[in-house]
C-alpha cells in the first residue's frame, strides 16, 4: 500500500508552518497549517488537535510510505491533505504493504492539486497504492497518480473481523468521492472499493460475518491503464452509487484468479448508475454486472472486449431489473451481451449498438433469464452503422446513420442525455447507441450526482507524411540494450536474440512534445508521451518486457501533436515483420493446430522436454515440482486452446505462449501434477474462449513420479529448511507449507497470516520472493515475509489463488556474505 490511515497510540511530530510556509500549497488556494516532513512515516491525528477544515501539507519530494490515522473532520469541513510546494512522490518497495494508508479517518480529503502538476501526488512500488481502511469513511481522493503496484491501486473498505464495529449494520462507509486520478501498471485491480462478498460474508471464528455497505459512492473522471485484474471493481455499494466518465484501457492482462480480467465489475450488492465510461482492450468482459438489481448501465463505449461486451448474472439481487441502455459495443471476443441473470424479474436491453461480436451472437441468454430486447441495432460490419470515424475512434453517428431516431424513449430510466452530455432526443426520437447523432444538440449540465461526460476530441485519421518518428528500434527488455532497427520485412528470431522479452522504441525528432500511438495488427497497444517512447512501457531506461507471437505482424506507429493521441497527426510509420523461434517444423497434416506439447520448468522458464504418450515426469530428476505445459501451435493460429487433465478443464488460453497454468509473457506460472498416471487433452478452437470450430484434440498419457525420496535431515548450516504458516493475530504457528498444498483460511480459522522461513543456525539474513517478485529482506530471526517486532508477527496480504514463496539464506545481515540454496514452495490459498 502507498498511504494508509489507521489508529495508532504513538505521537509523531508534525511541524507547524510559519507565515512563509502557509502559501506553499497555494496553487489551488490552500493555506496550510501543518506540514508532514518527508522523514515522517506515521502521523496520528488524535495527538494534533486539528480543528475541522484544517489543511495539512505533505512536504514535496520523494519519501517512503506514509500512514495517517485518527484524523476527524466534519461534514463540509474535511481535513485536507495536499502536496506542498511541488510534487510528492511516495516510493515504496513491493515488501511495503501500502504506500499511503488512511486508518480510522472520517471527513478527510487527499488532493494532489497543491502545485501546477496534474497529479501532484504519485504513489508507486508498494503492494497496495492508497488504502482507506479501519473504519475510514466520508473521504475524497483527487489528482493522484498510482503506478507499479503489486496488488490494487486504490482500495477502500474495512473487511469484517470478529470486532463488532466492522459488521454490517454497525458500520457504513458513506459519501466517497474518487475523481481525476490516474492509475496504471498495477498487478491487481485499479480501483477496489467495497468487499466482494456482500451476501456470503466471511467465515470467522465468531461466525459468518457480512461486510459493511457503501452508500453515496461517486467514482468519476479517472483514467485506468494496464491492470492485471479489473480496471474498476465495486462491491457492497447498495445506495447512491454512480460510476461515470472513467476511461479503462488494457485491463485484465494477468489476473491472479480465473474470471478476474474484466474492465468494470459491478459486484455483489452494488446498485445505482454506471454511465459514460470508455472501456477498451482487455481479455475479459467489458462490463460484468452481478449487482443489486436496480442497476442502470448506459451511454458506455465498450471496445475490443476479449470475452462478452456485457455479462450479467445474479448473486444477491433483490431488485427488479438490470437495464442496459444506449451502449455502443464493438468487436467483443464473444457475444455482445450474455444475460445469465435468471433470478431477477427482468433484464432490459434497449437502444444498444452491437457490432461484430466474434461469435455472431449479439444478445444471448441462459439460466432462463428474462430479456426485453428492444430497438437495438446489430451488424457484423462496422461500416453499416455510419459512425463519424470508427477507425479513428469517433463513434458519433454521421448523417444518414440507421441508428438515428430509431431508439425507444428511455426517459423513464433516467437516460435523458448522451455520452457527450447532449440532451436526448435531439431529433424526432431517441438515437441508438452512446451518442445522440453527432452530439451537436443542446448541451445539458446534469444535476450533481447524475454525472454527464465531456465531448471527446475526435481522434484524427492518420495520413502519410510529416511523421516525427525517425526510426523504430527493437530492444532487449532483459538487458535494456538495442537489438536492431525494425524495418519492412524484418525477421525477429527469438532463438538468435536469446530472449522473448522485448520492447519497441519509437525514436522521434528533436523537440518533439506530442505523443506516439502503437498499434499491432490494427489493435492499439499503447500511447506514450514521454521519452523513451516505448510500445510496452518503461521506467526510464528500464524497459518493460512484452512479446510477439510467432507469425506475421503489422506494426503501425503514429505521432500526434498533443498528449494522449490528440491534436494533429504528423504521420504513420507502418512496418510488416515476421517472428520466429529458430527452425520451425511443418505440423503433421490433420485438423489440429497444436503441433506439439512442451513441459516447462516454471522456476527457470526453460523447456524440459516434449510431452508424448508414455512420457515419465520424474520430479527428482528435473529438480522441481514447479512446472507448466505449453501448447505449440501452427503459424498464424488466432483461436484458443483448452487444457483438460483427467477430464477436468484446467485452463483456456487465447494468447501466446499458450500455457496450461498461465503466464506473464515469458514468465511461466507454476503448477504441479500429483504423482501417478495422468491423461492430458489439448483441444484447439477457431475462436477465443473455446468457441467456434474445433480443430482437433491431442491426447497424451503420462506418468508422474518423484524418484526415491529420502527425508532430508534439517541442516544446521546456511539453509532454508521449510516454511511455516503463522496466524499473525495470535502469533501461533498454523502448519508447515508443503509443495502443492492447499491452504484454506476458513478451515484454519485464520484471518491474518504471515509466512516464516525456518533456517539453519548459520543464517543471518533471508531474502523473500512471492510469485517471483522481490519482497522483504529480514536480518533478524524469526525470518518472516510480513515482518515482525520481536516475534509479534505483522500481517502479509495475499490474494486467493496459486502462489510460490521463495527464500534465499545468507551468512551475513542485509543479504551479504555467502548465499545458500533458495527454497521455493508452491501452494494454493483459498477462502
Amino acid at each position: 500500500m502507498g498511504i494508509s490511515i489507521t489508529s495508532c497510540k504513538k505521537e509523531h511530530e508534525v511541524t507547524k508552518n510559519n507565515a512563509a510556509e502557509s502559501s506553499l500549497a497555494a496553487a489551488e488556494g490552500y493555506s496550510c497549517v501543518y506540514t508532514i516532513k518527508t522523514s515522517q512515516t506515521v502521523v496520528d491525528g488524535s495527538t494534533l488537535n486539528l480543528p475541522a477544515g484544517s489543511v495539512v501539507c505533505i512536504e514535496a519530494g520523494t519519501r517512503g510510505p506514509l500512514w495517517l490515522k485518527n484524523f476527524q473532520g466534519q461534514a463540509g469541513k474535511p481535513i485536507t491533505f495536499v502536496n506542498s510546494n511541488g510534487k510528492v512522490t511516495i516510493s515504496a518497495s513491493s515488501s511495503n504493504g501500502y504506500g499511503l494508508k488512511f486508518s480510522n479517518c472520517k471527513y478527510v480529503k487527499l488532493a494532489g492539486n497543491g502545485s501546477n502538476d496534474q497529479y501532484g501526488i504519485h504513489v508507486k512500488g508498494s503492494h497496495i497504492g492508497v488504502t482507506f481502511e479501519s473504519l475510514s469513511t466520508n473521504w475524497e481522493v483527487s489528482n493522484v497518480e498510482i503506478s507499479n503496484i503489486g496488488f490494487a491501486g486504490l482500495m477502500g473498505k474495512t473487511d469484517p473481523t470478529c470486532d463488532p464495529a466492522t459488521w454490517n449494520g454497525n458500520f457504513t462507509m458513506r459519501d466517497i468521492s474518487i475523481h481525476d486520478n490516474y492509475v496504471h501498471d498495477v498487478t491487481g485491480e485499479g480501483f477496489y472499493i467495497g468487499n466482494s462478498f456482500y451476501a456470503s460474508g466471511r467465515n470467522l471464528s465468531c461466525g459468518t460475518i457480512t461486510p459493511h455497505t457503501v452508500e453515496g459512492l461517486r467514482l468519476f473522471k479517472n483514467k485506468v491503464v494496464n491492470t492485471g485484474c479489473e480496471g474498476i471493481q465495486v462491491g457492497c455499494a447498495t445506495k447512491g452509487c454512480e460510476i461515470f466518465d472513467n476511461t479503462i484501457e488494457n485491463y485484465g492482462r494477468d489476473p491472479f484468479a480465473a474470471h478476474q480480467n474484466n474492465g468494470l465489475q459491478l459486484g455483489e450488492g452494488t446498485g445505482g448508475k454506471c454511465y459514460n465510461n470508455i472501456i477498451k482492450n482487455g481479455p475479459g468482459n467489458g462490463i460484468i454486472c452481478l449487482g443489486y438489481g436496480d442497476n442502470v448501465v448506459y451511454n458506455n463505449l465498450i471496445l475490443n472486449a476479449g470475452a462478452y461486451g456485457v455479462y450479467a448474472d445474479t448473486r444477491y439481487t433483490p431488485g427488479q431489473a438490470f437495464s442496459f441502455i444506449n451502449n455502443t459495443i464493438i468487436n467483443s471476443g464473444s457475444d455482445g451481451f450474455m444475460i445469465a441473470a435468471g433470478k431477477i424479474p427482468m433484464n432490459n436491453v434497449i437502444n444498444n449498438i452491437i457490432v461484430n461480436p466474434k461469435t455472431g451472437k449479439f444478445i444471448n441468454s441462459r439460466n432462463s433469464a428474462k430479456v426485453t430486447d428492444k430497438n437495438n441495432y446489430t451488424t457484423m460490419n462496422v461500416a453499416d452503422v455510419k459512425f463519424v470515424n470508427a477507425s479513428g475512434g469517433d463513434y458519433r453517428l454521421a448523417a444518414g446513420s440507421p441508428a438515428i431516431d430509431k431508439g425507444a424513449d428511455v426517459s423513464s430510466f433516467g437516460v435523458t442525455y448522451d455520452f457527450s452530455s447532449t440532451a436526448r432526443p435531439t431529433g424526432n426520437g431517441y438515437d441508438i447507441g452512446a451518442y445522440e447523432g453527432t452530439s451537436s444538440g443542446t448541451s445539458v449540465n446534469p444535476n450533481p450526482g447524475t454525472g454527464g461526460g465531456t465531448t471527446p476530441t475526435p481522434t484524427p485519421t492518420p495520413t502519410p507524411g510529416g511523421t516525427k518518428v525517425t526510426s523504430i528500434t527493437l530492444v532487449n527488455a532483459d538487458t535494456d540494450k538495442d537489438i536492431m532497427t525494425l524495418s519492412n520485412g524484418a525477421v525477429i528470431d527469438y532463438s538468435k536474440i536469446g530472449t522473448k522479452n522485448i520492447n519497441v522504441r519509437a525514436n522521434v525528432a528533436s523537440g518533439f512534445a506530442g505523443s506516439v500511438q502503437f498499434k499491432l495488427n490494427g489493435a492499439v497497444v499503447n500511447t506514450e508521451s514521454y521519452a523513451p517512447i516505448t510500445m510496452f512501457g518503461d521506467e526510464g531506461a528500464d524497459y518493460k518486457p512484452g512479446t510477439f507471437a510467432a507469425g506475421s505482424h503489422k506494426l503501425a506507429v503514429t505521432d500526434y501533436a498533443s498528449a494522449n493521441a490528440q491534436g494533429s497527426v504528423g504521420g504513420t510509420t507502418e512496418i510488416s515483420f515476421t517472428v520466429t523461434n529458430g527452425a520451425t517444423t511443418t505440423p503433421t497434416p490433420g485438423a489440429t493446430k497444436v503441433t506439439s506439447v512442451t513441459l516447462v520448468n516454471a522456476d527457470t522458464d526453460k523447456d524440459i522436454m516434449t510431452l508424448t504418450n508414455g512420457a515419465v515426469i520424474d520430479y527428482s530428476k528435473i529438480g522441481t515440482k514447479n512446472i507448466n505445459v505449453r501448447a505449440n501451435v501452427a503459424s498464424g493460429f488466432a483461436g484458443s486452446v483448452q487444457f483438460k487433465l483427467d477430464g477436468a478443464v484446467v485452463n483456456t488460453e487465447s494468447y501466446a505462449p499458450i500455457t496450461m497454468f498461465g503466464d506473464a509473457g515469458s514468465d511461466y506460472k507454476p503448477g504441479t501434477f500429483a504423482e501417478g498416471s495422468r491423461k492430458l487433452s489439448v483441444t484447439d478452437y477457431s475462436d477465443a474462449n473455446a468457441q467456434g470450430t474445433v480443430g482437433g484434440t491431442t491426447e497424451i498419457s503420462f506418468t508422474v513420479t518423484n524418484g526415491a525420496v529420502t527425508t532430508p535431515t534439517p541442516s544446521t548450516g546456511n539453509t532454508v529448511v521449510s516454511f511455516t504458516l503463522v496466524n499473525s493475530e495470535t502469533n501461533r504457528d498454523i502448519a508447515t507449507i508443503t509443495n502443492g498444498a492447499t491452504i484454506s483460511l476458513s478451515a484454519l480459522k485464520a484471518n491474518k497470516i504471515n509466512i516464516r522461513a525456518n533456517t539453519g543456525a548459520e543464517v543471518k539474513s533471508v531474502a523473500f520472493k512471492m510469485d517471483g517478485k522481490a519482497g522483504r529482506i529480514e536480518s533478524e530471526a524469526p525470518f518472516a515475509i510480513g515482518g515482525d517486532n520481536n516475534g509479534n508477527y505483522g500481517s502479509y496480504y495475499l490474494a486467493f489463488g496459486n502462489h510460490t514463496v521463495s527464500a534465499t539464506p545468507y551468512t551475513q545481515a542485509g543479504t551479504k556474505g555467502t548465499a545458500g540454496t533458495t527454497l521455493s514452495v508452491n501452494f494454493n490459498l483459498v477462502k
